[in-house]
C-alpha cells in the first residue's frame, strides 16, 4: 500500500487514460474517478471489490485504499481531482467513501468532448463535467461506507498521516489522538493495514521522495528531510531496503527513461 502524491495538492486536477494497466493498493489526498471506456476492470475499495463494466464510473474518497486490477486489457480514464473543486458533495457524502454509478449517452458523450481531452480542460470544464457526473453519483450504489468501524478507522489514519508523515509523527501520538492506548492501537493497525506503524509510515515517506527524485532538482539530503525522515542516513537505509537502489541511482535510472522516451 502507497500515498500516491502525484494529484495530490490542493488546487491540482489531472485526468489519463490508461490501457491494460494494474494499480496495486493506495491512496491520495483527493478523489478519484474511474471511468471503464472499453472493457471490465476489478476495483477493490476496503473488503469490496467490484467489476466496472464499460459505461461504469466509481468516485473514491480521499485517503481511501483502492486497487484497481486489469486482466482484460481494458481502457478507462481516471480523474483525480481536489474536493475544493467539488466542496458541496465532499461535505455533503462524507461517510461515503466509494459510489459506484452510470451516466446516460448524452452525459458520456458531454464527458468525452470536454473532460477526456487534450489539451487539460480548464478548471470551468472540469468543474462543470464534474457537477455532471455528480449528479449522477447522488443515485448511485454506496460501495464503502465510513460507518464501518474497521473502514473508519483505517480512513480516519490515513487521512491523519496522510497530512503528517512529514513532522515528528509518532504512534503514541497518533494512538493518543484518536483515543486508543498504544498497544491496542499497535495492534488494530496491523491487523488494518498488514504491517507494523513505522514500516507503513516509511511506505508513505519513501513515496513522497520517489515523487521529490523524479521531479525537482533538489538535493538527496534535502528530499530525505521534506519527506520526513529524520536523517540523510536513515534515508538511505530506508530506500536502499524497500527499492533496492540508492536514492541517486534511482533519480540517474528515471532520468535515462525519461530521455528515452
Amino acid at each position: 500500500m502507497e500515498h500516491q502524491l502525484i494529484n495530490s495538492k490542493a488546487t491540482h486536477y489531472s485526468g489519463i487514460v490508461y490501457s491494460d494497466h494494474s494499480f496495486e493498493p493506495h491512496f491520495h489526498n483527493s478523489y478519484e474517478l474511474i471511468y471503464a471506456m472499453k472493457g471490465r476492470i476489478g476495483i477493490t475499495v476496503g473488503r469490496e471489490t467490484v467489476n466496472l463494466s464499460e459505461g461504469e464510473l466509481i468516485l473514491i474518497a480521499p485517503c481511501v485504499v483502492h486497487e484497481i486490477t486489469d486482466d482484460e486489457k481494458a481502457t478507462f480514464f481516471i480523474a483525480i481531482i481536489t474536493p475544493n473543486y467539488i466542496t458541496d458533495f465532499f461535505e455533503a457524502h462524507q461517510n461515503d467513501l466509494a459510489i459506484r454509478f452510470h451516466i446516460d449517452a448524452e452525459a458520456a458523450d458531454f464527458i468525452r468532448q470536454h473532460l477526456i481531452r487534450e489539451p487539460l480542460p480548464t478548471i470551468y470544464q472540469i468543474k462543470a463535467c464534474f457537477y455532471l457526473l455528480l449528479s449522477f453519483a447522488e443515485n448511485g450504489t454506496v460501495v464503502l461506507s465510513a460507518k464501518d468501524n474497521s473502514i473508519s478507522f483505517v480512513y480516519t489514519v490515513n487521512s491523519y498521516i496522510a497530512d503528517h508523515f512529514t513532522g515528528k509523527l509518532q504512534r503514541k501520538d497518533l494512538a493518543q489522538l484518536l483515543g486508543y492506548e498504544e498497544h491496542y492501537f499497535s495492534t488494530l493497525f496491523y491487523k488494518n493495514f498488514g504491517m507494523g506503524f513505522r514500516a507503513y509510515l516509511n511506505q508513505c515517506r519513501l513515496s513522497s521522495a520517489c515523487q521529490l527524485l523524479q521531479t525537482t532538482k533538489s538535493s538527496v539530503s534535502s528530499i530525505a528531510f521534506d519527506s520526513g525522515f529524520s536523517s540523510v542516513r536513515e534515508f538511505n537505509n530506508v530506500f536502499s531496503r524497500l527499492m533496492g537502489t540508492t536514492p541517486t541511482e534511482y533519480r540517474k535510472s528515471h532520468a535515462a527513461s525519461r530521455q528515452s522516451d
